[in-house]
């Protein structure tokens, strides 16, 4: 995750605030912050704003904070502990 997307990251997931205003309280224009958002949305392996959110939240509760500021497997979190393992594992313990 760049500066910028960690930023984006920051303002979004605290606010849950819209491109648009994510972009004036960074300093960016909505253009980029689209393409954050995407990217952050890519790297987690999630499929909308929400997904992100819910398991930013499941990943803070669950003490894994250092894993959300990774942001992705690609640097380093093993695939059985990544977030998005994480998240499905604990909606098939609840089913």
């Amino acid at each position: 995750m760049n500066r910028g997307e960690q930023r984006v990251f920051d303002v979004f997931i605290v606010n849950g605030w819209r491109n648009k205003l994510i972009a004036a309280e960074i300093g960016k224009s909505e253009g980029t912050v689209k393409i954050y958002m995407s990217r952050l949305i890519r790297e987690f392996g999630v499929t909308d704003r929400s997904e992100l959110i819910a398991k930013t939240l499941w990943a803070k509760i669950h003490g894994l904070q250092a894993m959300i500021a990774a942001g992705s497997q690609e640097s380093g979190a093993s695939p059985s502990t990544s977030p998005g393992v994480l998240v499905q594992k604990e909606k098939e313990a609840i089913d």
